[in-house]
């Protein structure tokens, strides 16, 4: 895996014709919107900002207050008790674990997805937009994993839920004739706003089935295990990235601006 890095594709574009060496104008690090850039530095800073400036004590109490915890719900959203935050940490954990990272690791995989998927969709979509997206596909998949996990007593961090969603939403145009993913000869600032698959067309292709299944295989191999965070057991699950993603599927429609090109 890499960053998208390649340079925007002219496709005979006359501006761009005109001054063929002109490389470094207009070409942002990584060549990815400023909401991903903005959205990667804020992850690394809350990471590396808690590792350097919090105790062993004061990450604990960080987890606790911004962590997702399935067992919590099983009690009332109102009679949370001594829990860090109380009913206020009940209600924004559902977005507030994706800023959460297990280790260095896990933060670099995140922000390395985001960078080749959300890349794209921040593109088609606009920065407000993709934030709220984003933020949702979180929600989608922390209520999807409290589905499964009811009674676990750990907790669920990091972005992955809302990168899945990411990457369900881009195969609803990736994979469109012309989209990201099959550009077959369009100028790449064009390809991100080609007409999207509907449902049912894009169970009718091969390729977007393809990578759908792919992905789910791909995920459950790897969000079934978890990882250790400062001595507590951070749950990193599958069933968080399937809801993210289904989320991305299903609910795309609702945030595409719905631009074409002719």
């Amino acid at each position: 895996m890499s960053y998208n890095n390649r340079p925007e594709n002219s496709g005979g574009d006359p501006q761009h014709e005109k001054a063929p060496v002109n490389r470094g104008a207009r070409q942002p690090v990584f060549n990815l919107p400023p909401v991903v850039v903005g959205l990667t530095a804020l992850f690394f800073g809350v990471y590396y900002g808690s590792e350097l400036l919090l105790s062993p004590r004061q990450l604990s109490y960080e987890i606790a207050l911004f962590g997702f915890w399935p067992f919590r719900y099983q009690f009332s959203l109102f009679e949370q008790g001594g829990w860090p935050g109380s009913t206020g940490s009940a209600l924004w954990s559902f977005v507030s674990y994706a800023f959460l990272h297990a280790n260095s690791t896990h933060l670099f995989l995140n922000c390395l997805w985001m960078a080749i998927f959300g890349g794209a969709l921040a593109r088609r979509f606009g920065a407000i937009r993709f934030l709220v997206f984003s933020a949702v596909a979180s929600v989608a998949g922390a209520v999807v994993y409290w589905m499964f996990n009811p009674y676990l007593q750990a907790p669920v961090i990091g972005a992955s839920a809302a990168i899945s969603g990411q990457v369900g939403a881009i195969i609803r145009f990736g994979f469109a004739i012309g989209g990201p993913l099959n550009k077959v000869g369009l100028p790449e600032h064009l390809s991100y706003f080609v007409p999207a698959l509907s449902l049912r067309e894009l169970v009718s292709n091969s390729r977007a089935m393809g990578f759908v299944v792919v992905w789910l295989i791909l995920n459950y191999a790897f969000g079934a295990g978890s990882s250790i965070f400062i001595g507590q057991e951070a749950v990193i699950a599958w069933e968080a990235h399937l809801g993210g993603f289904l989320c991305g599927l299903l609910l795309f429609d609702l945030f595409d601006v719905g631009r074409k090109f002719n």
